[in-house]
């Protein structure tokens, strides 16, 4: 399977971590595929009004070209592809 043919069920995020735990998303792990995040296009904070907690998102793009939208959830990490940029 290639870098432009992902499987995406069950996608895992690896994370820069320095001072804070999982600081900056630098690779989308699918299967036995590692695609480098070389760019992140958007980071924003969202507050949840009704539980109060921050959620931070990242829109980003992959070395194949995709973009990829990574959600901070209560239970961990959501990825949703977006495909090409």
């Amino acid at each position: 399977m290639g870098k432009n043919d992902v499987n995406r069920s069950n996608p895992k995020v690896e994370f820069y971590s320095g001072h804070r735990a999982e600081e900056t998303p630098r690779a989308v792990l699918t299967g036995d595929t590692r695609l480098e995040i070389i760019e992140i296009l958007e980071r924003r904070r969202l507050m949840d009004t009704d539980s109060g907690l921050t959620f931070e998102t990242f829109l980003c793009r992959l070395e194949n070209g995709s973009q990829v939208l990574i959600r901070q959830e209560e239970t961990g990490w959501a990825v949703e592809f977006k495909g090409a940029g």
